[in-house]
């Protein structure tokens, strides 16, 4: 009887000792599983911060195409200013030497 009490009780010491490293090792698992979903919180952060930032140089490309249009509508209206003053000029141009041949004959 002795003896069978002596190998119950070793064998529940092994069980014992299984038991805790058990929970050792479900213990480094939780740890593991903490680091990760750490990990995984940080990306999503993270990806959001570039989605937010994304929508950020979307709306920062809107702006600048559209004052690119305007930049261009106004170029477009000062070239034609432009053309128009030089006709001008040349018109006056042609006027002074017209003028001048004129001034030039009769003295």
């Amino acid at each position: 009887m002795a003896g069978c009490r002596r190998k119950i009780s070793d064998q529940m010491r092994v069980l014992h000792d299984r038991v805790v490293e058990l929970e050792r090792v479900m213990e480094q698992y939780d740890e593991k599983i903490k680091v990760k979903d750490r990990m995984i919180d940080r990306l999503r952060d993270e990806q959001s911060n570039k989605a937010e930032q994304l929508e950020w140089l979307k709306d920062d490309i809107a702006r600048l195409n559209a004052a690119n249009f305007r930049l261009l509508n106004e170029n477009r209206e000062l070239h034609a200013q432009i053309d128009r003053l030089l006709e001008e000029l040349k018109y006056q141009g042609i006027r002074l030497e017209t003028i001048a041949r004129r001034n030039f004959s009769t003295s």
